[in-house]
């Protein structure tokens, strides 16, 4: 059985309901709100959950969570590590969902993921 995965045309999608929801990247918001965004972007087309995610920072999901919700706020650390985990430099992930998108190596996006593990099945 194939499982269902966010492909480019997902991505696209899921940046036109941001266009929608009245988002334009760099017009309107905070760096921190775009931050949260970028994140919850990368989280989708990658397919990670926030446990996933906090692992890797070194919190708990309900650390993560408070920072997705901007209850408090993402380090600098948090960036740098982030960036890392991503495959992207710090800048592209300061510079909003579209860029960091973008700029996520193949490899790192959930449909290649998941078809390299239909494949050796």
């Amino acid at each position: 059985m194939k499982l269902p995965c966010i492909t480019e045309s997902n991505s696209l999608i899921f940046m036109r309901n941001l266009h929608r929801l009245g988002y334009n990247e760099g017009v309107g918001l905070t760096l921190e709100e775009s931050l949260r965004l970028t994140v919850a972007a990368l989280m989708q087309v990658t397919g990670d959950s926030q446990r996933s995610v906090a692992a890797v920072l070194g919190l708990t999901q309900t650390q993560v969570s408070r920072r997705q919700s901007g209850a408090v706020s993402w380090s600098l650390r948090d960036v740098d590590v982030l960036a890392e985990y991503y495959g992207i430099g710090a800048l592209d992930l300061l510079a909003g969902p579209t860029r960091a998108c973008e700029a996520l190596p193949a490899d790192r996006r959930r449909s290649v993921r998941a078809e390299t593990k239909g494949a050796s099945r």
